[in-house]
């Protein structure tokens, strides 16, 4: 088992889980082999929506960590539907997140600006996300 895709900080995927005929949407925040870090939205969809349609969503929960593991054992389709720079806005949850983890001031504002500055400058990364031994692997493709 496998999921090929490609990673983009601010990216807008359209997923399916192997239990589900509808298509959710994520927005990857922060991605590393612990977590990713996503909004949470209500709408499904029938089909992947086009961009056009994140310009109406508006989530409900504004952060949540998801361990890495999940979106491989969990996830049919990831699919990449549009590209967002992140802005300080977007990361205000993932910044209370990081206050309540006790992680230094300075620490959050150097993440946050780097996070801000991937989806800005970073073309999309190639990845393959596998269980070897079961511990998730994740490489280029």
């Amino acid at each position: 088992m496998h999921l090929d895709f490609d990673l983009v900080w601010g990216g807008y995927y359209a997923h399916k889980e192997f239990d589900s005929k509808e298509y959710s949407i994520t927005r990857i925040l922060d991605f590393n082999i612990d977590s990713y870090h996503t909004p949470l939205f209500n709408e499904n969809f029938t089909t992947p929506p086009s961009p056009n349609i994140i310009d109406k969503l508006e989530p409900f929960v504004y952060h949540i960590p998801i361990d890495t593991k999940a979106l491989l054992l969990h996830t049919q389709e990831f699919i990449l539907i549009d590209r967002r720079a992140l802005k300080p806005d977007d990361l205000e949850g993932y910044r209370y997140y990081l206050q309540d983890a006790k992680v230094p001031q300075k620490d959050i504002d150097e993440l946050i600006n780097k996070l801000i500055n991937f989806s800005k400058n970073e073309p999309p990364l190639p990845i393959r996300m596998y269980l070897k031994d079961n511990e998730l692997q994740i490489e280029p493709r």
